[in-house]
């Protein structure tokens, strides 16, 4: 049989006040539920405002204790007499209208006090007035074998629940089940959850396949995000709180005033995953705009593959853009595989194929959106409506719902926001919340990581923290100690690095000796300048492929010039023979050269204006000569003469020209000459290289070298994209900076190409330059003697 349910309110009026609707709802269950033993008592104090005709209509008992008022005593009993009623008496109002004594059980247990004996009996009062008597069992106390000295401690109510819970206990009775569970505590553990609730994963040593088990049911594999505990009043329990992604999209949206935790749920976010998945199936990037860049400690959990913070303007454009680069190839593997989603693609393919589900978290979004250009955020939001198919799932957090972009803001169901200052916050990110959870807090600020989720109501829930500790000292050193055990265990692969463009870019030396010159025909005249800013990758020109004339610019003195043609020259001699590449340095007018004087491959150095003639005369013979041979092996064989082929049988002449304004204000003759050499040279194995400031170089008809340097577009610009005229009217590719750039840093230009990049150099981290540049000089004209030497080439220059 069903047991009967009585329902018991004290101070009715205070519920009926706080929730009418509420209460309306219980008089209709009253009404409905008393044919199937369901039964109200309500007490209250104030009769006036908590019993109305409905109530009086549906109570069929009513007891009516002393009232201050008249007319109470009149609703209650219909007479007035309740108002002279002495502590304890009682109406008791049926189909008729009895007095009685009511007992009181808050007096101690055991022999009478004050003379007074305690009744032995008790009478059964029936609706229609008659009284039956009951005699009343001797009981004891409900503790066995209790002594009578101790007795005295208990109040005759505690005996009665102690005998009654004596009794279930004996009759072995299921005790009723409890409406509601224990309040959410104010301290969730994570640890303490995943013990409980979860088998596998993290074991302090590898990661072991994990199993949850969700309301006792059989165990499954999908594992998601664990939040922490949220209160379903409707089920009348407490539930995982755990992100789907593959329900919603698996975005989330967390809200709240500042210290109140959101940084600390995205940390218990990153370590439930970590903890419960290996590395090769989940994966975090992280943008840390809090204002104490409290997620720095999870970089290094090998799940992470950055942690960048708002200082780091040049790693959070890379960061966004290999998301976009990750989310293309992936669909074009979903294309080449048939399949539309990121979860079929991994269900079809090998497990070593699989992708890893990949986590983008944005901490403090509001000054994330202030840090960048409108576009670039544009960009950031677009990743929401085709990530989840593609397995990236977004996770956001901000303080207001106005610091969100309404189409992002819009396409993230999933939201939840802990304490707002300004109530009208929790309707626009959640939903209404009752009236009774906005008093509570108003009256009682919620505890750190209480908050409310997304719902109709929306339900209370309260984040679990990482790690065990009671400050947050312990939590973060904990956390660390956790990262550095799981970084030590795993040795497969890990998320890529979200590297930076550096200030400092070295030239490598390359291995071996110089290569030797051969019958055959060399390797192309390049060398490495610097490294890309967008793939990080080196990049350089080559005296073959480019130019014949290439310009080395910049927008403002002390950006590089000088050094990066250092480089130049460095890179060219280190890699090539004095049998594959001579130099001329006019150096009389800056002497920013005077380093390479002692170089096997130098052809002329030119340190005075006087000897300036003379090299260029020598210059213009080998030319003709070059033409000569040319025109010669032509005749002899058309059909298979090569004109490219046999002119890299001959060594290079590159002609470097450092602060070109000195040099044209000195010698304008000469820079004519040099233009008519390039003209016919540049087809022969003839390059020249100046540099200069882009508002000090001449103008194009007052100086041909210029003009046809301009012309041919090839070469760098430092410092930024102001000057990039000069190269062929070449255009600053879209989003990149157009000033303010460090030293080193600029754009280089390549056949109409122009990537940023950072020039390399030809020293060290804290290596003194001009020592550097002597040792590696050195060096080449060390193993230059110490090479054996090559057969001389019929052609060479004398």
């Amino acid at each position: 049989p069903l047991p009967r349910l009585v329902i018991v309110f004290d101070e009715f009026a205070e519920f009926k006040e706080r929730h009418p609707e509420e209460s309306k709802r219980l008089i209709s269950i009253a009404r409905q539920g008393r044919s199937l033993g369901v039964h109200l008592i309500l007490a209250t104090q104030n009769i006036e405002a908590a019993v109305d005709p409905e109530i009086l209509q549906n109570s069929t008992f009513r007891i009516c204790l002393r009232v201050s008022e008249v007319q109470d005593s009149v609703q209650m009993i219909g007479i007035p007499d309740a108002i002279h009623l002495t502590r304890g008496r009682a109406y008791f109002q049926a189909q008729t209208r009895q007095l009685f004594q009511a007992a009181y059980a808050g007096g101690s247990y055991g022999d009478d006090q004050d003379g007074r004996t305690s009744a032995k009996t008790i009478q059964k009062l029936w609706p229609d007035g008659r009284r039956e008597t009951i005699e009343l069992p001797q009981w004891g106390d409900g503790r066995e074998g209790a002594e009578p000295s101790s007795q005295a401690q208990f109040t005759e109510a505690q005996a009665i629940v102690g005998r009654l819970v004596e009794a279930a206990r004996k009759l072995k009775l299921k005790k009723p089940p409890p409406v509601w569970p224990d309040p959410l505590r104010d301290r969730i553990y994570l640890p303490d959850l995943l013990s409980k609730h979860f088998t596998g994963g993290w074991n302090g040593e590898e990661w072991l396949p994990c199993r949850s088990w969700m309301d006792h049911e059989r165990p499954t594999s999908k594992v998601y995000p664990l939040l922490g505990l949220y209160d379903h009043p409707a089920q009348q329990k407490q539930i995982l709180f755990q992100i789907d992604p593959w329900r919603g999209g698996g975005h989330l949206l967390i809200f709240g005033s500042a210290g109140t935790g959101k940084s600390t749920l995205l940390r218990t976010i990153v370590t439930s995953l970590a903890l419960t998945r290996p590395p090769d199936e989940v994966q975090f990037y992280i943008l840390d705009f809090g204002g104490q860049s409290t997620l720095k400690v999870l970089d290094s959990i090998p799940h992470v593959g950055a942690v960048v913070t708002r200082f780091e303007m040049e790693r959070i454009e890379r960061l966004i853009g290999y998301i976009h680069d990750e989310i293309s190839r992936r669909n074009d593997l979903f294309r080449g595989a048939h399949v539309d989603s990121y979860e079929d693609y991994n269900a079809r393919v090998k497990p070593t194929a699989r992708l890893p589900g990949i986590y983008l978290i944005i901490d403090g979004y509001g000054d994330f959106r202030r840090a960048v250009d409108v576009e670039f955020a544009k960009s950031v939001s677009a990743l929401i409506s085709g990530g989840a198919a593609s397995g990236l799932y977004m996770i956001i957090s901000a303080s207001l719902q106005s610091e969100i972009p309404n189409d992002l803001f819009a396409n993230i169901n999933l939201r939840l926001t802990f304490h707002q200052a300004d109530q009208t916050e929790y309707f626009r990110i959640v939903g209404r919340p009752s009236e009774a959870k906005i008093q509570e807090e108003v009256s009682t600020p919620p505890p750190p990581g209480r908050g409310l989720l997304r719902g109709t109501p929306p339900m209370e829930f309260q984040a679990a923290l990482p790690t065990r500790g009671l400050t947050d000292e312990e939590q973060f050193k904990e956390l660390t100690h956790l990262a550095s055990r799981m970084e030590q265990a795993w040795k497969g692969p890990k998320p890529s690095e979200i590297r930076s463009l550096p200030l400092l870019v070295t030239l490598p030396k390359p291995d071996g000796q110089l290569l030797l010159s051969r019958e055959e025909t060399r390797p192309p005249l390049s060398t490495i300048l610097g490294q890309d800013y967008q793939t990080l990758a080196p990049v350089g020109l080559s005296l073959d492929e480019d130019g014949p004339s290439f310009l080395v610019a910049s927008t403002s003195p002390q950006s590089g010039k000088t050094s990066i043609l250092q480089t130049w020259i460095i890179g060219l001699v280190e890699r090539f023979s004095p049998d594959d590449v001579h130099l001329i340095l006019p150096d009389f007018h800056s002497r920013t050269l005077m380093a390479f004087r002692g170089l096997p491959h130098l052809m002329a150095y030119i340190g005075s204006l006087s000897s300036m003639e003379s090299t260029l005369s020598q210059l213009s013979e080998e030319i003709e000569r070059r033409q000569t041979a040319i025109e010669d092996a032509y005749e002899k064989d058309p059909n298979g003469f090569n004109t490219q082929d046999f002119v890299k049988k001959w060594p290079h002449i590159l002609t470097v020209i450092d602060d070109y304004d000195l040099f044209f204000a000195r010698t304008e003759n000469a820079s004519k000459q040099f233009a008519e050499v390039i003209s016919v040279g540049g087809d022969l194995g003839v390059s020249v290289i100046v540099a200069g400031n882009v508002s000090e170089l001449p103008r194009d008809f007052d100086d041909p070298l210029i003009q046809r340097t301009r012309r041919h577009g090839c070469g760098l610009l430092l410092s930024g994209s102001e000057g990039l005229e000069q190269f062929n009217n070449a255009r600053r590719p879209p989003g990149q900076p157009s000033a303010g750039l460090p030293p080193g840093r600029g754009y280089l230009v390549r056949r109409g190409q122009v990537r940023l990049f950072q020039a390399a150099s030809y020293w060290r981290e804290g290596e003194d330059a001009a020592a550097a540049l002597s040792r590696r000089v050195e060096d080449i004209e060390k193993l230059a003697k110490s090479r054996p030497q090559p057969r001389q080439r019929k052609s060479k220059t004398k």
